[in-house]
């Protein structure tokens, strides 16, 4: 498979199947403004009809890790997959895409590998539950996907939690379409989550089955559809960079950022104390899911460090193989020098970014990381916990911008992590350096891919 090619996937709901499409692929296929596209469907097991002879359907967590094993198998030489989801399908998609933003932030350096998924579009998705979910309560134990439907449920909120505490819906170009005469997911359902560009679409006369059945190129579904696919995020996107004020802060994320061979302070630790991925993705998944709180959180893992003996010392040795980007020190003072206050908002560790900046106190006027502590023999004993990772990365660009007498709109931020989402689309323009994989799909005014720090001042001081 050529790397020029496109996939449009197909995600049918509760009960379908690719037929559930009826015209769709053929109306792409014969499209020459899609003809970069091909189309392929995600076939999976969810039936409603009562028969003790067939398995129950697989929970929609089994389907979306299905999901992954088929893209990173079978098309993993596309240059982009758009997922095209319908009911059901929306759901298993929005689990996928939330776990990969989860899995791909536990990879380092050069192993991380690609986020393939650039795209998604849900048709009459129940983003809340919907009413057919009623039905649950006459079907039993064979019928999981139904119950997962449910309002309230503990796999919608769960999912909603993280995918809204991981700012899934701004790190991928994502489209909710409602059928106004859906009978069965209501419109609150079907354009209920946000993200960075909140777009929803409604058919006036369709309702749950004929949203997905265009009959010709002429109909609303299908210029939806078309339009989300030939379209640029940041073309469409709704951005508050053109009215940018000339900026006078400028925030910056450490891991991968200013440090670099490194994805993770914290991942670099669990690595090199033998604990498994699952160890650590499990701890993550109570504080996404909000289960515990962040600082609960990294006092956990902090008891996993001391419990292996961890020391400052290891720490440092740790530390030893990361590098400082290039031109750090000259482009901080070119940007003081500069009138701009600057600042470092991280989720890291303090111990990495004095052991590679020492000098951190004096180049940055205001620094906002999570701080270890160490008892008298060197062990590791506890931690402040920062409340600026995340969404709180945002929180800490707004203090430094109101004491510096300005608002958000005038500040830069520069990042490429995961938990830079939020940030990145409240301040007044944002930089991914470098843009990585995920970060491709995180609304960014540039993208800086060379290691030079120089490059991200000349961005913001050449600014028109």
């Amino acid at each position: 498979m050529s790397k020029d090619r496109d996939l449009l996937l197909f995600l049918h709901g509760l009960n379908g199947n690719r037929d559930s499409w009826g015209n769709f692929p053929t109306l792409v296929a014969d499209d020459h403004q899609l003809s970069s596209f091909d189309c392929a469907h995600f076939d999976y097991p969810s039936v409603l009809t009562f028969d003790w002879t067939r398995r129950r359907s697989p929970r929609l967590q089994l389907l979306a890790e299905g999901l992954n094993t088929e893209i990173e198998n079978k098309y993993a030489d596309y240059r982009s997959i758009v997922l095209a989801c319908h009911s059901l399908g929306g759901l298993v998609a929005r689990r996928y895409l939330t776990d990969r933003v989860m899995s791909l932030s536990a990879w380092e350096g050069d192993e991380r590998p690609e986020a393939r998924v650039s795209k998604a579009i849900l048709f009459g998705t129940p983003n809340t539950g919907a009413g057919l979910a009623r039905l649950a309560s006459h079907f039993g134990w064979w019928q999981p996907q139904l119950k997962q439907l449910c309002r309230n449920s503990d796999f919608l909120d769960d999912l909603n939690a993280a995918w809204e505490t991981l700012q899934v819906g701004s790190r991928f170009d994502v489209q909710y379409v409602v059928a106004a005469q859906d009978g069965v997911v209501d419109r609150p359902s079907a354009a209920a989550l946000g993200g960075l560009r909140r777009d929803v679409s409604v058919l006036p006369d369709c309702d749950h089955r004929s949203c997905v059945k265009p009959s010709s190129r002429e109909d609303l579904s299908y210029r939806v559809l078309k339009n989300f696919l030939v379209q640029s995020p940041s073309a469409s996107s709704g951005s508050n960079s053109s009215a940018l004020k000339q900026p006078k802060v400028v925030g910056f994320d450490l891991d991968g950022t200013l440090l670099r061979g490194l994805t993770f302070s914290w991942t670099l630790v669990w690595d090199h104390l033998g604990y498994s991925r699952d160890v650590r993705q499990e701890g993550m998944r109570k504080y996404l899911s909000k289960q515990c709180t962040y600082e609960a959180w990294c006092e956990w893992a902090v008891g996993k460090f001391r419990a292996k003996g961890l020391t400052n010392e290891i720490l440092r040795k740790i530390a030893e193989p990361i590098s400082v980007t290039k031109n750090l020190r000259p482009a901080i003072k070119q940007l003081k020098n500069a009138g701009f206050a600057t600042c470092v908002i991280s989720g890291g560790i303090d111990t990495f970014l004095y052991e590679k900046i020492p000098d951190a106190d004096e180049l940055f006027d205001e620094i906002f990381i999570n701080r270890l502590e160490f008892d008298a023999t060197g062990l590791i004993s506890g931690v402040q916990a920062t409340p600026y990772d995340f969404e709180g990365k945002a929180k800490a660009l707004e203090l430094v911008a109101d004491k510096n007498g300005c608002t958000l709109n005038e500040t830069v931020f520069v990042g490429e992590g995961f938990n830079d989402a939020a940030v990145s689309t409240k301040a007044g323009h944002s930089i991914a350096y470098p843009p990585t994989d995920v970060e491709q799909a995180v609304f960014a005014q540039d993208e800086i891919e060379e290691d030079d720090l120089m490059l991200v001042v000349e961005a913001i001081l050449n600014r028109p």
